[in-house]
C-alpha cells in the first residue's frame, strides 16, 4: 500500500510541474472500458479524472470522460514572492462497438470527441493566457479482462482544434519561444497517437487501476504538449458475467 501511496505523490508533483509553464496539450487518460456484455456499466476515478462507459446492446457501448486540473504553486526569488495559477478541463463523450474474441479477451472501438479550456496566469510576470479546445478521438483497443486482473492496449488518435486564444504579458519574442502565435497555435488541426496500457487489479467488482501512456504529435508545426501521461485511480465495474 505504502508503494501506492509513493507512486501516486510522484504523478501528483509530475502533474504540477507540468502545470506550470505553456504547454497547451496534455492527453487525458484513455477510457478503455473493455465491456463484455449488454448492462454493464464501468466507472473509475483518478485524481483529477473521472471515466464512465456502459453496454447499451451486447456490442454497442457509450463511454463518457471529464479531466480537471486547479494547481496553484507559490515560488520566492529575491525576496519576491509570485503565484502561479493553471486550470484545465476536458469533456467528451462517445460511442463505440465491442465483442469477445474468446471468454476473456476483448476488442472494441470507441470514436467521440469534446470540448476544453486552459487558463494560465502569473501574477509576479503579469503573464496570462487562456485558448478553448474541441477534440475528437478514434480508439481502438485489445485487452483480456477477467476477475482478478484485466490489461488492454490502446492506441488512441487523437484531433485536437484551438480556438480563441487570448494572451496578455508577453512580448512578441516571448509569443515566438513559448508558441503562443494566434495564428500559428489555431490554423491547424493538431493530431496525436497516443498508444496506452491500461492495467487493473483486483477482484471482480472493484479493482486498482494504473495507466501509462507516450503521446506524439503527427502535425507538422512547433506547439508544447506533454509525450507522457500516467494515471491511477479504482475502477468499480457492475457485471452479470462475474456470476458466471
Amino acid at each position: 500500500m505504502k508503494k501506492y501511496v509513493n507512486f501516486a505523490s510522484i504523478l501528483m508533483v509530475c502533474l504540477m510541474a507540468a502545470s506550470c509553464n505553456t504547454t497547451l496539450y496534455v492527453p487525458n487518460a484513455v477510457n478503455a472500458p473493455l465491456l463484455k456484455e449488454k448492462g454493464e456499466l464501468k466507472a473509475s476515478i483518478g485524481f483529477n479524472n473521472f471515466q464512465a462507459a456502459f453496454g447499451l446492446t451486447d456490442h454497442v457501448g457509450v463511454i463518457g470522460n471529464a479531466y480537471w486540473n486547479n494547481f496553484k504553486v507559490d515560488a520566492t526569488s529575491n525576496g519576491i514572492t509570485s503565484e502561479t495559477v493553471n486550470k484545465g478541463n476536458l469533456y467528451e463523450v462517445g460511442i463505440g462497438y465491442f465483442f469477445n474474441i474468446s471468454d476473456n479477451v476483448v476488442f472494441e472501438t470507441y470514436a467521440g470527441g469534446g470540448l476544453g479550456k486552459i487558463d494560465f496566469s502569473n501574477d509576479n510576470s503579469r503573464k496570462y493566457y487562456d485558448v478553448n479546445a474541441t477534440k475528437f478521438f478514434i480508439q481502438p483497443a485489445l485487452g483480456y479482462v477477467g476477475k482478478y486482473f484485466d490489461i488492454g492496449f490502446t492506441p488512441r488518435f487523437s484531433a485536437v482544434k484551438y480556438n480563441d486564444l487570448n494572451t496578455s504579458g508577453y512580448t512578441q519574442s516571448e509569443l515566438d519561444t513559448e508558441f503562443l502565435n494566434k495564428s500559428a497555435v489555431e490554423d491547424k488541426t493538431w493530431m496525436f497517437i497516443e498508444p496506452a496500457i491500461t492495467a487493473r487489479f483486483g477482484y471482480k467488482f472493484i479493482k486498482l487501476q494504473a495507466q501509462l501512456g507516450f503521446a506524439s504529435k503527427l502535425t507538422d508545426g512547433d506547439l508544447k504538449y506533454e509525450s507522457k501521461f500516467s494515471s491511477l485511480g479504482i475502477s468499480v465495474n457492475l457485471a452479470k458475467w462475474y456470476r458466471d
